[in-house]
């Protein structure tokens, strides 16, 4: 029997439209719970638009899975509480409408602790592969289990590393090992993208972690940083999923996929707003069929020939410091690391996007005066505590920050 082949589903009206041809051409859906909710005043979370939406694809006949994208898998902060055990309970509700054939979130943390509070990050930033962070990973996968039995982890992309790339494939082998039902969801550009990035071989990564607890496959593209972001001029790979999938993770997926014995489905990612036309959606249904070609294929005796695994670490590295981390993500300009300053950037990127998404008003200051409400985001960025998870909230927070500073003039 083949392996299942999926597809995401985006919260754009645009995005659904135009890829709707492709629903008829996979075989399960995924979707990012946290697209489904809105959130309010009071910190409840509630079924938005796109809850029904994505729902009303159920008379297709075909299973969904759950991909988050913050719940913070690896870093639990103090005061982080209460949020957490809103979004179980909220997926647990989507659970009952959805019946998610398995859930899962990435590795890294989303919600870093600080003195001052838990701070939101937008996208998981590494922790380390020390006792503490494994420890933090077990202790979500076991309370996700009681939300739905099948759940896993991602590799995620990160663009700096705390330790040795050979520490995370040993301390993801070693989380999974020690309970059942839990997976791992690999991500092949990801993998590239880290290998490229932090300077390792893809193949020995995966000749490393136990590629029996691979529940789910994901394959993407990605664009390239503006060599005049970083002071050093570099370009590197984002995890953007707003391109063709490279030839490196077709090469990666075919080695990969004998060695998967456990395997329930491949999916292929696209973002929302990087599908504009009929050609783009003939392209993605090309990589579709590609994917069923693939996993319908005889094994290849090429995995035989993968290199070592990486030795195991002797050491576990020490826990960073808190705040030291906060800082440097940040204050960019601090930074002298590459990797490091993209970071700060793109979380940066992330937040002024969710002040856009949030406010009619803030985009119609931005398109009237982009430089004036750019530099007032800067102002905002580096005073204003990064809290918030949702648009709504962060476009309040940033226009009570304005009135206080005497900055709504400037609209």
């Amino acid at each position: 029997m083949s392996i299942p082949i999926g597809w995401v589903l985006q919260p754009d009206e645009a995005h659904l439209a135009l890829t709707a041809p492709l629903l008829d051409r996979v075989d399960y859906l995924e979707l990012a719970p946290e697209t489904i909710w809105t959130v309010d005043r009071a910190g409840r979370l509630h079924p938005n638009g796109f809850f029904a939406r994505f729902a009303a694809e159920r008379t297709r006949g075909l299973p969904f899975v759950a991909h988050s994208t913050a719940l913070s898998m690896c870093a639990s902060p103090p005061g982080d509480e209460a949020r957490r055990e809103a979004w179980l309970e909220r997926v647990a509700r989507d659970h009952e409408t959805f019946a998610f054939a398995w859930w899962t979130d990435h590795l890294g943390a989303t919600m870093l602790p600080s003195q001052k509070g838990p701070r939101y990050v937008a996208l998981p930033v590494p922790m380390g592969a020390s006792a503490r962070t494994r420890a933090a990973l077990e202790a979500t996968l076991d309370r996700m289990q009681g939300v739905v039995p099948d759940v896993g982890v991602e590799n995620t992309a990160f663009h700096f590393a705390w330790d040795a790339p050979e520490h995370e494939p040993w301390m993801l082998r070693d989380a999974l090992a020690g309970g059942a039902r839990r997976h791992l969801l690999l991500d092949l550009h990801n993998l590239v993208l880290n290998a490229e990035t932090l300077g390792y071989d893809a193949r020995q990564w995966l000749a490393t972690i136990d590629l029996s607890k691979v529940i789910e496959i994901h394959v993407a593209g990605g664009s390239w940083s503006d060599p005049r972001w970083l002071p050093s001029g570099r370009s590197m790979r984002l995890d953007g999923h707003d391109h063709d999938v490279p030839e490196a993770v077709w090469a990666l997926l075919a080695e990969a996929l004998p060695r998967c014995t456990s395997l329930r489905g491949v999916t292929l990612e696209r973002m929302e707003g990087t599908v504009s036309t009929p050609e783009d959606v003939a392209r993605l249904g090309g990589e579709l069929d590609r994917l069923r070609a693939l996993v319908s294929a005889p094994p290849s005796d090429a995995a035989s020939r993968w290199p070592v695994p990486f030795a195991r670490p002797v050491t576990t590295p020490a826990p960073f410091d808190d705040d030291g981390y906060l800082d440097e993500l940040s204050h960019a300009e601090r930074v002298h690391d590459d990797g490091r300053r993209l970071t700060a950037l793109l979380v940066a990127k992330l937040r002024f996007e969710r002040i856009q998404r949030g406010s009619d008003l803030a985009m119609r200051w931005f398109d009237a005066d982009p430089e004036g409400f750019s530099a007032v985001f800067t102002r905002y960025h580096a005073g204003a505590p990064m809290r918030e998870v949702f648009p709504a909230p962060e476009a309040e927070a940033f226009f009570a920050f304005c009135e206080g500073e005497g900055l709504l003039a400037r609209r």
